[in-house]
């Protein structure tokens, strides 16, 4: 049995700005920077993420804006030692034939929506087709757009949409704050939600942040 664990960059392994109602623990973050891009990241939740992408039976994938800059995405990579460990990218919106030209992907409808809150959002279709390339019998999405878009709206309606073959894996939604992004005990949920039963598909399960104890541990 396979998992499939998609992951977003911005707001998930890249923090965002802090706000009042999710203060980020600037104690427990790391700034790099890619290209000309800052990066904030937790070497904790790095620490963890990593064994769990080395399994056998895990398969890592990108879906996030990044992928319209292969070569930034590449070193976003590098920059969190995760070379070789996600070997799966989505495929996006936008192509560019040549430096000056852009043109829709084949793999999306003219309605395709960049917006998180539209059924037609990109990342549905985007990571609907991840699964049936890479057949996995299960799915972990890790995204801070989650649930404006995907829970209780519609990921069984997109999978018949686009005519995907069978049902959709049983699936675990991973939604950090964006202020924060994932952390240390997300990714202990991630793991124990591997090692469970599964749930009867049916409906998503969705994992919310792990609350951190006190003392511990551009583009999107």
């Amino acid at each position: 049995m396979t998992t499939l664990l998609v992951l977003d960059v911005d707001g998930v392994l890249n923090s965002v700005h802090a706000s009042t109602l999710h203060p980020a623990p600037e104690a427990e973050l790391t700034t790099s920077h890619v290209g000309r891009w800052p990066v904030r990241w937790n070497p904790a939740t790095m620490m963890a993420l990593r064994p769990l992408l080395e399994r056998e039976d895990v398969t890592g994938a990108w879906c996030t804006t990044w992928l319209s800059d292969p070569h930034l995405l590449d070193g976003f990579e590098t920059t969190l030692k995760l070379d070789g460990l996600v070997p799966l990218r989505a495929e996006y919106p936008l192509v560019q034939p040549t430096p000056d030209r852009l043109e829709l992907n084949p793999l999306f409808d003219a309605d395709v929506s960049l917006e998180p809150s539209q059924h037609s959002w990109w990342k549905l279709r985007a990571v609907l087709a991840l699964v049936e390339q890479s057949q996995a019998d299960r799915l972990i999405w890790v995204d801070d757009d989650l649930p404006r878009s995907v829970v209780g709206n519609g990921l069984e309606n997109a999978a018949r949409e686009i005519d995907f073959d069978g049902p959709i894996p049983r699936h675990l939604l991973v939604s950090p704050p964006r202020e924060v992004g994932l952390r240390y005990g997300d990714v202990a949920a991630m793991r124990g939600w591997l090692s469970r039963t599964l749930p009867t598909y049916g409906s998503p399960c969705i994992a919310r942040p792990a609350p951190q104890a006190a003392s511990r541990s551009r583009p999107d």
